[in-house]
């Protein structure tokens, strides 16, 4: 008797397990940190803009871990250059949400500074 109720719980706990790791990997659970994050908002800002941007400059002040929401919100100032040589170079300010579980990009606005 106390054979079959060892062999039971050896058998369980084997089930469970394998289980529980299948469950773990269906999640794709990440734990991203700050400095992906950032990572993944440069790369994408010159996937985005390509030899055109000439600066991107974090904002340390603005940025920051949202809980709430699990996100990275990532704040950046940027110039880019004008089509032409003689052309002004033109100032935005950049907005880059990292998911804090996937580490992609979840949105990403950017606008023309106009000071």
């Amino acid at each position: 008797m106390t054979a079959i109720i060892i062999c039971t719980a050896i058998a369980s706990w084997f089930f469970f397990a394998s289980n529980d790791e299948q469950t773990n990997k269906n999640k794709k659970y990440r734990n991203v940190t700050y400095t992906e994050a950032l990572l993944t908002c440069q790369k994408y800002s010159y996937e985005r803009y390509g030899s055109t941007l000439k600066h991107l400059t974090l904002d340390n002040h603005s940025s920051r871990w949202e809980q709430k929401v699990e996100q990275y919100k990532l704040f950046f100032n940027a110039e880019i250059a004008g089509k032409t040589i003689t052309a002004p170079t033109m100032k935005i300010s950049i907005a880059c949400d990292v998911s804090g579980r996937s580490g992609k990009v979840r949105d990403y606005d950017a606008q023309e500074d106009k000071s």
